[in-house]
């Protein structure tokens, strides 16, 4: 599948299990993984973080590639996997000295191709499980056999065992520069002089690199902790959106049935009305004949209104009241949620502007500019005032920048990943090959998305000559 571009090197892919190396093959055993021949069923569900590395003959590390592969329930490798670990190596800058000079490395803040950084993952640079120094011990202890050639060693000294070869600016070691060998020959004057000077630009040349990985590495960690920071912030968001519309459909369902008690009660009141309406009338007509029945009548009208009202009312006043009581604790409780939804959107965007200690503001100071990459529109800088917009809709930003609407720019972006003839007759799609349209400004739908037989110009040119048939 891939081979080694020395003829001396040897393949050899190492899996990680946090800061361990737990498992090693030569690289025809991983190739077999990958064509499903030998099954790992230890990582079934897994994702795993391994490094293909490229060793010579004496044992030295050549090259480097931080690479992620996934494995099914059955232990069997991603079928879609596929990471060229020689063109990677190619086109890759250097890392640190492993013992035959700076190596070829390629990770996730390193990645040559852009699109395939998804699938690294960055070594550890700390002092305590530096990630170099554990493969360079793993190696030198030779559990895969490999053959050491008795060839002379090369000028560079040995790093020493046990010793970090890169670590983190805020960890007390450093950087060891390539130094000549004890045994090397003795040089004249100038000869030492013209050796010093190009020892001195082989460790300026190394702290370099070094200082390159390891701001690539922060600006990974910083992006992806903004990234979490974003999905926390907007989970919680929604979440507190979720009970204010809920807190709010059940304001409307009390509002709505507060509405009818009071239906209710009116009704009820008219009854009331239309009985002591028709008491009055029966009372004129018996006053002609008894003052005192007339009495009586009146007493006894007056305590049957009364204890049927009150009899009425206090249910009615008491489920009103308490209705009122509720629907003011649940304005209050509407208005309480809205202001921590205005708190956490102001909170959210200091966070994009001030967290991470203000690293974003160190780094944009320290003249490092954000640049995302997106089709059709290229090599975007972003401004961080304009980060939090990116992350919630590259796309948006995208179209923004081609100066296109969103629909138009994914219209184009599907004709540019699939340039195919989109013309559907018969409910089925003509599929033709189409000549891609490089910029989204240039795209014309149903026009540079057809065939020469489905252009709007064809269409036009055929119902004229066949009249419309």
């Amino acid at each position: 599948m891939f081979q080694s571009s020395q003829q001396e090197d040897t393949g050899a892919v190492l899996f990680f299990k946090g800061p361990r190396v737990v498992k090693e093959m030569l690289y025809p055993e991983f190739e077999a993984v990958l064509d499903n021949v030998v099954g790992l069923s230890d990582y079934s569900s897994q994702r795993v973080k391994a490094v293909y590395l490229r060793i010579n003959g004496q044992l030295n590390i050549t090259g480097a590639v931080f690479f992620c592969i996934e494995f099914n329930a059955e232990g069997e490798a991603d079928k879609q996997w596929n990471i060229p670990f020689i063109h990677l190596l190619e086109t890759a800058s250097t890392g640190p000295d492993m013992g035959a000079g700076p190596i070829k490395l390629a990770c996730f803040s390193q990645c040559p191709v852009n699109w395939m950084s998804a699938q690294m993952w960055d070594p550890d640079l700390g002092q305590q499980h530096n990630s170099f120094a554990i493969l360079r011990d793993v190696v030198s202890s030779n559990r895969l056999g490999l053959v050491r050639q008795l060839d002379a060693a090369p000028a560079w000294s040995q790093p020493t065992p046990g010793k970090p070869l890169f670590t983190r600016s805020d960890q007390s070691d450093t950087v060891e520069p390539p130094v000549l060998d004890a045994s090397s020959q003795v040089l004249a004057p100038g000869e030492q002089q013209l050796a010093s000077g190009a020892a001195h630009q082989e460790q300026l040349s190394t702290l370099f690199k070094a200082n390159q990985l390891q701001l690539s590495t922060l600006k990974a960690e910083q992006n992806q902790q903004l990234v979490d920071i974003h999905h926390h912030y907007k989970e919680q968001l929604a979440e507190l959106q979720q009970q204010l519309q809920a807190e709010t459909d059940s304001l409307l369902l009390h509002q709505e049935k507060n509405e009818r008690l009071e239906q209710l009660q009116q009704q009820q009141l008219r009854e009331f009305t239309a009985a002591r309406e028709t008491s009055q009338r029966q009372m004129l007509r018996a006053r002609k004949g008894d003052s005192e029945k007339i009495s009586q009548l009146k007493q006894q009208f007056a305590a049957e209104t009364k204890a049927a009202v009150s009899a009425a009312l206090a249910p009615l006043t008491e489920q009103l009241e308490q209705a009122k009581v509720e629907e003011l604790y649940r304005r209050e409780s509407n208005t309480a949620l809205l202001e921590q939804i205005e708190q956490l959107q102001a909170d959210k965007q200091r966070l994009f502007v001030e967290g991470g200690d203000q690293l974003l503001a160190k780094l944009v100071r320290s003249g490092i500019h954000f640049v995302a990459f997106q089709p059709g529109a290229g090599e975007m800088s972003i401004d961080i005032e304009q980060l939090s917009d990116y992350l919630e809709a590259p796309d948006v930003f995208a179209a923004q920048h081609c100066d296109c609407d969103l629909d138009r720019y994914r219209d184009w972006l599907s004709h540019f990943q699939a340039p195919i003839c989109n013309e559907v007759a018969g409910g089925n799609r003509c599929g033709k090959p189409v000549a891609r349209v490089d910029m989204p400004s240039y795209f014309i739908g149903g026009e540079t998305d057809r065939c020469s037989s489905h252009t709007l110009s064809a269409k036009t040119v055929s119902k004229i000559m066949f009249g419309g048939r």
